[in-house]
């Protein structure tokens, strides 16, 4: 059994979202009972790439922003809340207008991932607090 099987059914995980996943299209990533959906890097460079892994018993909706310059996978669950795996290139300057086109979707957001952000975009963090 690999670590991450294991680790869902040890902690009885419903929804997982992984960063730098570091898969191609070639490969493959089927956990039973789960959905999975998944951004890859685009070629065969083995880098970024995001995932979210949820509970086939759960209703949700796999959605897509508007473009946005990081990699990003997103669902819809009931109650109009979203949970979003995002990444963010190294040295890549991560722009209000690809926050404003996730969190601005008229519901909660719980945006997870690696961001990259160097202390040069730490006020990035007060802009996000426009909205809590």
């Amino acid at each position: 059994m690999s670590p991450l099987i294991a680790f869902l059914s040890t902690h009885d995980v419903d929804i997982m979202l992984i960063g730098e996943t570091k898969l191609t299209d070639k490969d493959r990533l089927n956990i039973r009972h789960y959905v999975t959906h998944r951004q890859d890097r685009t070629g065969d460079t083995r880098a970024g790439g995001v995932a979210a892994l949820v509970r086939q018993t759960i209703p949700h909706e796999r959605v897509t922003f508007p473009a946005t310059d990081n990699e990003n996978v997103a669902v819809r669950l009931p109650g109009n809340t979203y949970v979003v795996s995002a990444y963010n290139k190294p040295k890549h300057r991560i722009f209000e207008r690809d926050l404003d086109g996730i969190l601005d979707v008229g519901g909660g957001v719980l945006l997870i991932g690696d961001l990259n952000v160097r202390h040069g975009d730490w006020n990035l963090f007060i802009y996000l607090f426009i909205y809590l």
